[in-house]
């Protein structure tokens, strides 16, 4: 149990449009790489809302991200690249140090399941940006789970978005993510139990691993011609590009095997998220 010093919290969430929203709750996260360390490890990471314990109006700040980005990071810590309005609105970077690990000791929070590359921790974050954000973020309700994909008949086809730093790169001088979007492209999807993850076809990068994958409809036909008006939910988190080895002929004698990539992506389903999520300690206000 976590008293409430030890965070920042905010009261309200998603005040913006969906795709919006989520665009504002998208970071890049980097630090120093584990095995070479003239190189920087870059990845995607997300915050949403875990509600505090003993007060339903107030929230404390969850890092989502994939597992293996934190774990490449050589030392303690990382970087989010955070950003802040300045007095004419728009935005500047801002790189923000948080603690990952302890002595090299993850403090982040996983899954005993090696295969569910998810971690999630408590994040801190600035008195000026909870002020200017508070309400771009969204709360663990939005994360979706077997009975929701059933419940909206969601199936091969349908097209999902996601949002990440492909390479490192931002869509702009402000530091927003890149937004994708591809088809769910295997089958079946749950359940998560024995479902642990699905393909999306979208072309990803290194730096895209770690961001959320998510469906945003303003209308969808159901059985029965039920129809939602607008539907908005994160499905998953990307975790890795899906690469097949090749071989490349150089000469009569030497032949080079090189991976290459097959436009093809690993989505964990939000399931296992919710389950990481709540695997941390309750937080008292």
């Amino acid at each position: 149990m976590i008293l409430l010093y030890d965070l920042l919290v905010c009261t309200s969430f998603a005040q913006t449009e969906f795709n919006t929203t989520l665009m504002n709750s998208t970071y890049k996260i980097y630090g120093v790489d584990k095995i070479d360390s003239n190189k920087i490890n870059i990845g995607t990471c997300f915050i949403v809302g875990k509600q505090v314990s003993n007060d339903s109006n107030f929230y404390s700040f969850v890092l989502v991200t994939a597992k293996h980005v934190l774990d490449g990071i050589n030392n303690d810590f990382a970087f989010l690249e955070l950003r802040l309005k300045d007095s004419i609105n728009f935005y500047d970077k801002v790189p923000f140090k948080i603690k990952i690990k302890n002595n090299g000791i993850p403090i982040w929070n996983e899954l005993k399941d090696s295969s569910i590359d998810i971690a999630a921790m408590f994040i801190p974050l600035p008195e000026k940006f909870v002020d200017q954000f508070s309400t771009s973020f969204l709360p663990m309700s939005f994360l979706s789970n077997d009975s929701i994909f059933e419940s909206i008949e969601i199936h091969p086809g349908d097209n999902l978005f996601c949002l990440g730093y492909p390479a490192g790169i931002s869509s702009n001088d402000f530091g927003f993510p890149v937004l994708r979007s591809g088809l769910i492209s295997s089958y079946p999807l749950f359940p998560s139990t024995n479902i642990k993850s699905f393909l999306l076809d979208t072309e990803v990068y290194q730096g895209n691993s770690g961001g959320p994958v998510y469906l945003y409809q303003q209308s969808r036909v159901i059985e029965m011609n039920n129809v939602f008006k607008t539907f908005a939910t994160i499905v998953g988190i990307l975790t890795q590009q899906i690469l097949y080895p090749d071989e490349l002929i150089v000469s009569d004698s030497i032949t080079l095997k090189e991976n290459k990539p097959l436009k093809l992506a690993k989505v964990i389903p939000a399931h296992f998220i919710r389950q990481v999520i709540n695997t941390l300690p309750e937080v008292l206000k």
